[in-house]
């Protein structure tokens, strides 16, 4: 199926010709203002189900991606005793637990978390203080979509905190919501003023199409104004 060259620049695009935009470097953090599936579902305690599908959870945009972050600000810094992550759906996909100090990131925790159980607990190295999460998510370990529902900060003067705010590298909160949406979740090819994509047709933003290049393990954003023509393969 071939789709005619198309020019679908919205009112207030800002892009110029031939952007391209790497996911985790220009890409800004996704907030779904409590729509289901959206980073603010991170906030507060936990309540979705495990082992379902589960709004009440936040949800990267796309599953089986590669990397993907959420980032968590709770009401007070303390020194941290651990980290609880609760993951009721398909979990084990989570490879790196950080603190955001006054002084940059601490690494509290990386590599695999063979249990894959709904909790996730990182027990913290001494001397730690924050009061801000970075948790990084391998979406490719674990197969489908790899949901968090809460991120518990418990100190050493034994409090225990829930996440006030809450930010994400993408959420499915976003999924569906420009004009090519009936081609997401599809392989596309698509010029653009400066080359072609090749890869799978991950969201389409309105003013940016979200692209999972063939073999590659980064999303990328072209922007519908330097756009060509897409074309389903």
């Amino acid at each position: 199926v071939a789709w005619a060259p198309v020019a679908l620049a919205g009112p207030g695009a800002q892009a110029g010709p031939g952007a391209l935009v790497v996911r985790g470097e220009a890409a800004r953090p996704v907030a779904g203002r409590g729509a289901s599936w959206s980073a603010d579902r991170l906030t507060g305690p936990p309540n979705a189900t495990v082992g379902v599908d589960d709004p009440n959870a936040w949800a990267s945009l796309a599953a089986d991606v590669g990397t993907e972050w959420i980032e968590l600000g709770y009401d007070r810094p303390v020194e941290i005793s651990e980290v609880r992550i609760h993951q009721p759906f398909n979990p084990g996909a989570v490879s790196r637990v950080e603190a955001l100090t006054s002084t940059g990131p601490v690494v509290l925790w990386t590599g695999r978390d063979r249990a894959a159980k709904p909790v996730f607990t990182v027990e913290a190295p001494a001397g730690v203080r924050a009061a801000r999460l970075r948790v990084t998510l391998d979406t490719t370990r674990v197969s489908g979509w790899n949901e968090i529902d809460a991120v518990a900060l418990v100190g050493r003067d034994m409090t225990l905190q829930w996440a006030l705010t809450a930010a994400a590298s993408s959420s499915y909160a976003t999924a569906g919501s420009g004009p090519l949406a009936g081609l997401v979740g599809q392989p596309v090819r698509v010029e653009h003023l400066k080359g072609r994509v090749t890869g799978t047709l991950i969201a389409d933003r309105g003013q940016w199409l979200e692209i999972m290049p063939t073999g590659g393990r980064a999303a990328v954003f072209v922007a519908v104004s330097a756009m060509v023509s897409i074309q389903a393969e």
